[in-house]
C-alpha cells in the first residue's frame, strides 16, 4: 500500500500526489513543447551502454526527429548523412558506422533508399523501442524492442564487432593482416661484431 497520496474516503493514502506537489517533474502540459519518453530499462540496457559517444549523437537525433513529426512518424524517419554530420557534431566519413552501431544492437532498422538519378537517397529509419503508426489504427504495431536480446555488455560488443567486420568484408574495405617480419638473417649474410674501444 502506498504511504503518500491524498487520504481516500477511508483515510487510507491513495498513492495520488496532489498536483501542486508535481507541476514541476510532470511531463510539459500542451503547448509547452514537444517531448518523448526514454525507460530506465533501455538507459542502463548492454546494448545503449556500449554505444560510442557517435552513435548516441545519432540516436538523439533521430528521437528528435520522431519528436518533430507529432511521433507518428516512426518507421518512416528520414534524416540524411549531411543532417547527421552538421547538427550532431560528427564527422561525416563517421555517420556510417555509427548508424551501423544502432543497427547492430537492435536499436534501430534501416531501410537503405540506394540511389535515384545518380544521386544518393537518404535512408529511412526506424526506433525500436517506439511503436510505429501508419495513419490506420488497424496497422499500427507495438515496439519490437530488439536491443533486448543482449543480456551483457560483451555480448552487444561482440556484436557490433561481427556486424562491421561482415560490412568491411562485404564491401572489400576489410585490411589485409600483413605477414610477420623475420628478423633473422639471410644464410649467407655472417653477423657483424662490433668493439667499443676501452676508454682510457
Amino acid at each position: 500500500m502506498a504511504a503518500y497520496g491524498k487520504p481516500d474516503a477511508r483515510g487510507r493514502s491513495s498513492g495520488k500526489l496532489p498536483k501542486r506537489m508535481t507541476r514541476h517533474i510532470d511531463p510539459p502540459a500542451k503547448g509547452e513543447g514537444r517531448w518523448v519518453w526514454l525507460t530506465e530499462e533501455l538507459l542502463c540496457s548492454p546494448a545503449f551502454l556500449v554505444l560510442s559517444n557517435n552513435a548516441r549523437k545519432v540516436m538523439f537525433r533521430l528521437i528528435t526527429e520522431h519528436s518533430a513529426h507529432g511521433r507518428f512518424e516512426n518507421g518512416n524517419l528520414c534524416v540524411s548523412f549531411r543532417q547527421f554530420s552538421e547538427q550532431c557534431g560528427v564527422r561525416y566519413q563517421s555517420v556510417g558506422k555509427a548508424i551501423r552501431e544502432l543497427e547492430a544492437v537492435g536499436l534501430i532498422k534501416v531501410c537503405r533508399s540506394g540511389k535515384i538519378l545518380g544521386r544518393d537517397e537518404p535512408n529511412v529509419y526506424t526506433l525500436t523501442f517506439y511503436g510505429t503508426f501508419s495513419g490506420d489504427f488497424t496497422h499500427s504495431q507495438p515496439a519490437t524492442h530488439d536491443w533486448k536480446r543482449y543480456k551483457a555488455q560483451i555480448e552487444a560488443e561482440n556484436r557490433i564487432q561481427s556486424f562491421e567486420n561482415a560490412y568491411l568484408r562485404r564491401t572489400g574495405k576489410m585490411r589485409k593482416q600483413m605477414p610477420p617480419r623475420e628478423n633473422s638473417l639471410p644464410e649467407n649474410v655472417t653477423a657483424l661484431r662490433v668493439t667499443r674501444p676501452e676508454s682510457k
